[in-house]
């Protein structure tokens, strides 16, 4: 949807307050920030990067053509992309790290003296989660939004 001045140029920026609740503020056609009441912010600048943070600090996430990061309230996942992509997924329980081209990830732990090679076949490593553009699912999933929103 754009809105035409007098002239017939689009004239930003635009701000558009959607039936979900969220807030939109259009800079330029290519960039774009959503908030939602509770402080949740995304910020996307089309063919370049998207960011997402929630209000309260527990989920965040940064993609990059060259990087993606996912952060959860216990977890922190990683895919840096070249020739190799390199996989870390920091934790608890140490940092797990690979590349796209090892059968194994390997577990560096202060409760492990060493680094552990585990198999790629007894684990879950693949970066399916990080390959699409999750900050407006994450967004929606932890923003506040919707009609109970609304009407308080």
């Amino acid at each position: 949807m754009y809105i035409l001045a007098i002239s017939g140029r689009v004239t930003y920026p635009l701000i558009y307050v959607s039936p979900a609740g969220s807030i939109s503020v259009i800079l330029s056609h290519a960039v774009i920030i959503e908030m939602s009441i509770d402080r949740c912010v995304r910020v996307v600048c089309h063919d370049n990067f998207a960011a997402f943070i929630n209000g309260r600090g527990t989920a965040s996430c940064i993609l990059h053509k060259k990087a993606r990061m996912l952060h959860t309230r216990d977890m922190v996942y990683t895919k840096f992309s070249s020739t190799n992509d390199r996989l870390a997924v920091i934790g608890d329980e140490g940092i797990l790290f690979s590349m796209s081209h090892l059968n194994e990830a390997y577990l560096v732990s202060s409760h492990i003296k060493g680094p552990s090679a585990v198999s790629l076949e007894t684990l879950d490593f693949s970066s399916g989660h990080l390959e699409n553009d999750f900050s407006i699912r994450l967004f929606y999933h932890e923003a506040q939004t919707g009609t109970q929103v609304l009407l308080h």
